[in-house]
């Protein structure tokens, strides 16, 4: 795996463990690329291991390249999957993490892609950038561990305000700069929570910022917030557009209604969804504030909606089929 937080555990760790903990496969999971020990095995470890299927994931840098080729070479009856959750060759000017991505992010795509038998992707969208790459594409979307995320609820505590909050990771710069403008306007109406990001010139007119958990405490930590209302703003640009809507299933399953961005991934979820206007963001978040049970409702609506339709139990046949060689 990429690493063992969100990447990671939602497009490997995750879905490998519900198969193998159900008796479909058996599988061995190889140390993270942020682990200081070999995270590639040697041609010969393979040669002992005799792998029906190597999977890899977000696979690209000089270390996969290399050692994909001699695998290619070496061992050309191991079915090889290559998996890939973003659009990484169109990373947002804002973003934090671009400049983790040189300017031949795509090439280095095309070249770990081309050495696999099979992609897996999250969205239609990153599997038609993908077209061309690699013969066979498989789009998997993200679903949540039950065992994680099937039995939480929000506190409900008492309240003089209510809570309205944003939870993410700290490459968010441009999907909540245009909120700005809407955390002012509101501040003195309802608390505002933020945790993980929450930009220098947000502090100001947030109540509470909560700093960034490990993965295996996010389910319990975002509960914990209390969130009578969740926002999921999202810049417009291609590479939000090939996104999927992890976020709304996160926030769904603790019960928490949303408002979000009126973009491709959010488009079939049952949400608030407006334009990135911040006059309608406020008219939303209002809307929201003066009708408090239809707001819970909206919260309950969506948390049935991820437990029926989201959960990784309810995905494993998919998981097992795009894994596998025909």
């Amino acid at each position: 795996p990429p690493d063992e937080m969100g990447v990671g555990q939602y497009r490997m760790i995750g879905p490998l463990k519900e198969l193998t903990d159900s008796g479909r496969i058996c599988s061995f999971l190889l140390p993270a690329l942020s682990s200081e020990k070999r995270f590639l095995p040697y041609v010969s470890e393979l040669i002992r291991a005799k792998p029906t299927v190597f999977f890899l994931q977000n696979a690209f840098s000089d270390f996969h390249l290399d050692d994909l080729q001699h695998y290619a070479e070496l061992l050309p009856d191991i079915f090889r999957v290559f998996g890939q959750d973003d659009i990484v060759f169109s990373i947002p000017q804002k973003s934090a993490a671009r400049k983790h991505f040189g300017k031949d992010t795509k090439a280095r795509v095309r070249k770990a892609a081309s050495l696999c038998h099979r992609a897996i992707v999250t969205t239609e969208p990153i599997a038609e950038a993908m077209r061309g790459m690699v013969d066979d594409i498989r789009v998997v979307p993200n679903s949540l561990e039950r065992s994680r995320w099937g039995d939480l609820q929000p506190l409900r505590n008492e309240r003089r305000k209510l809570r309205v909050g944003w939870a993410g990771a700290q490459q968010h710069q441009g999907d909540l700069e245009f909120i700005l403008p809407v955390v002012e306007a509101t501040a003195n109406e309802v608390d505002w929570i933020f945790m993980g990001m929450c930009p220098p010139k947000l502090r100001y007119h947030v109540a509470e910022a909560h700093n960034a958990v490990h993965f295996a405490e996010y389910p319990a930590a975002l509960a914990a917030l209390d969130l009578d209302l969740a926002i999921a703003p999202l810049e417009l640009n291609r590479f939000n557009t090939a996104k999927s809507n992890l976020r709304l299933l996160e926030y769904g399953a603790v019960g928490y209604p949303v408002i979000a961005t009126d973009i491709l991934p959010y488009r079939n979820a049952p949400v608030t969804r407006v334009p990135n206007n911040p006059n309608a963001w406020i008219d939303a978040i209002r809307a929201h504030v003066h009708d408090l049970d239809a707001t819970r409702a909206a919260g309950e609506q969506l948390r049935e909606w991820v437990l029926s339709n989201w959960m990784l139990d309810q995905h494993l046949d998919e998981w097992l089929k795009a894994l596998l060689p025909d």
